[in-house]
């Protein structure tokens, strides 16, 4: 029996039906799934070598299968090939996704005078529906165009360009809840529109005679993202002599391995170049996909590029200090939120930058509700002021009162009706001390005691013959006079200006 297992064992490997599928690890954090093909060996059928991978017919291994090709890369030394002859008809397996924001993309490479092709499936199960078409070097199945000019056919008919002899990026993103997609050809929208069904497989089809093109570094992923923005205040920096490179203030880390779209540790890459928004202040804003949230994002700030050909933090040979002030070790150290953050930090420091602010003297002094024995008074805050020292005195008599306050307003109470008084305030900061005083304002209290309530009167009263008549109001209001009898009878009524009496 053992021998009869061997045999058979040996039989199936002769004729290629035995394969181990090695589901190589998707080192791209948060992805659903990548590949790069560098798991593979070139000249081998791909289905074999990941469950991810299949043929229309089901059958793996044979003609219908794609190749490993290490004739072209994007990235390492290998990618898959689809060859002339209507024959490779490759699916990728993407799990029959009904729901989700999903990103879908890989790098192609078609030579010049060839054609390309591919669909997405609306099952794994293929040939159920197609949701996408999109044609490379053709116009519609058997019908040629220029090598560069594409069509797609599929749930919209839109044209876009491509270039040919090189590698180029497919995007889609694909929301499934709002039934809407995107699709970039080397980073341009090609169409958009409404998306119906759902993800199942990608079909990569040699559409005829005269296919050929390459796939590298597939990825399938939840789009659903968190923006996390860098800042550097380098105002420090700056002051200890530095100059600012003309590439300007860039970023390094491992973003990538943290399913960012940004590359690991290569600051001279332009993805990587932070904005400057004035006042010493740089930023970059990072998309991680949502799954990233909790895992620790290494990076430094960089002038340029890595030290020696530019500067970057702690870069003089010396052991980083970024451990010993708790932000990480060699490099910063930040944890990805949940949610969309903001992260400011000074350069070569674990927090912002400390603006030293002057003490000086307040501003925009004023005294409202005034009254015969009070007044308040009010003045602008000052930055860096912990309380407030206030200085009255009594013009007409000479006495002097102060007191320290935390606010910025303060009423004076038990003046003296008809008084002039002068008033004046200084800042107190801790520890710096106390600024000058700020300039004086003057006011008089009232002289009449009480609130002081508008009316108007009438003498002689009663009379007859010649009336005078004496009003006061809180403003220039309008007044109504009437005139009655002693036993209360009407003889006119008058709607006179307050502002005019006298």
């Amino acid at each position: 029996m053992k021998k009869t297992t061997t045999i058979l064992a040996a039989l199936l490997l002769a004729s290629g039906a035995l394969f181990a599928q090695i589901d190589p690890v998707c080192t791209i954090a948060g992805a659903t799934l990548c590949d790069d093909f560098e798991a593979y060996t070139p000249g081998d059928a791909l289905g074999p070598g990941a469950s991810w991978w299949t043929t229309w017919s089901g059958v793996e291994g044979g003609a219908e299968d794609g190749e490993i090709s290490d004739l072209y890369a994007y990235s390492g030394s290998n990618s898959m090939t689809i060859e002339e002859g209507g024959i490779n008809d490759v699916l990728l397996l993407l799990g029959n996704q009904s729901s989700g924001n999903w990103r879908l993309e890989w790098q192609m490479y078609i030579p010049d005078g060839k054609t390309g092709y591919f669909n997405i499936q609306q099952s794994e199960t293929p040939g159920i529906a197609w949701n996408m078409e999109v044609l490379f070097g053709l116009s519609a199945i058997g019908v040629p165009s220029s090598s560069g000019e594409g069509t797609m056919t599929v749930p919209t008919l839109d044209d876009f360009t491509y270039p040919v002899d090189t590698w180029f990026k497919v995007e889609m993103l694909i929301d499934l809840d709002a039934n809407v997609f995107d699709i970039y050809i080397d980073e341009v929208l090609a169409s958009s529109g409404a998306f119906t069904g759902n993800i199942g497989a990608v079909d990569f089809y040699s559409v005829d005679g005269n296919c050929r093109y390459y796939v590298d570094d597939v990825l399938f992923t939840d789009a659903t993202t968190i923006a996390v923005t860098y800042q550097v205040d380098i105002t420090p920096y700056l002051d200890g002599g530095a100059v600012i490179s003309g590439d300007g203030i860039r970023i390094g880390g491992n973003f990538s391995d943290n399913g960012a779209s940004l590359p690991n540790w290569t600051p001279s890459d332009p993805a990587c170049a932070m904005t400057d928004l004035g006042d010493n202040i740089w930023e970059i804003t990072v998309e991680y996909p949502s799954v990233s949230a909790g895992l620790t994002q290494q990076f430094k700030y960089v002038n340029g590029d890595w030290f020696p050909t530019g500067e970057n933090e702690y870069d003089d040979g010396a052991p980083s200090l970024f451990g010993e002030l708790g932000c990480g070790g060699d490099n910063r150290e930040v944890t990805i939120p949940e949610s969309d953050a903001t992260f400011l930090f000074c350069w070569e420091e674990c927090a912002a930058c400390v603006v030293e602010m002057e003490c000086n003297p307040p501003t925009g002094l004023e005294v409202s509700d005034l009254s015969a024995t009070s007044a308040t008074v009010s003045w602008d805050a000052v930055g860096p002021a912990d309380q407030y020292v206030l200085a009255i005195r009594n013009n007409t008599t000479g006495e002097r009162n102060s007191r320290q306050v935390s606010g910025t307003s303060y009423t004076f109470t038990g003046l003296n009706p008809g008084h002039s008084y002068t008033f004046r305030t200084k800042s107190v900061c801790y520890p710096d001390g106390i600024s000058g005083p700020s300039v004086s304002v003057d006011f008089s209290t009232p002289l009449r005691l009480g609130d002081v309530r508008p009316g108007m009167a009438v003498y002689p009263n009663p009379g007859n013959g010649s009336l005078f008549l004496q009003g006061w109001s809180a403003g220039n209001e309008q007044a109504t006079l009437s005139i009655t009898t002693i036993t209360g009878a009407q003889v006119l009524q008058l709607v006179l200006d307050a502002a005019a009496m006298s």
